[in-house]
């Protein structure tokens, strides 16, 4: 994982270079279901970064076959990938009229 520095208004912001990952895409999913099932959001087993990103839902009738975009959530500016990642998984949901 990378670092890179931007300045804004005289301050450092430090912002983080990643990749998504399959833990990334399965924590989206697994707060999702604890949100429908309503029990707690999951602990994330990954590292917190800040940086910016995206969520995207997909829905697909066949397994491993392209899908059609349900909709897509995110920002460049950087943020806590944990919150980030649970915010915009919920969010994106909550604004689609059926689950992904």
């Amino acid at each position: 994982m990378g670092r890179a520095s931007e300045s804004r208004n005289g301050s450092v912001a430090v912002v983080e270079k990643l990749q998504s990952t399959q833990e990334h895409c399965s924590f989206c999913f697994d707060v999702l279901i604890a949100h429908l099932a309503n029990v707690d959001a999951p602990v994330p087993d990954f590292s917190d970064a800040n940086c910016p990103l995206f969520v995207t839902w997909n829905k697909s009738s066949i397994w491993n076959q392209p899908g059609q975009l349900r909709g897509c959530i995110g920002t460049l500016e950087p943020r806590r990938l944990h919150t980030a990642l649970r915010d915009y998984a919920l969010t994106r949901y909550a604004s689609s009229h059926s689950p992904p």
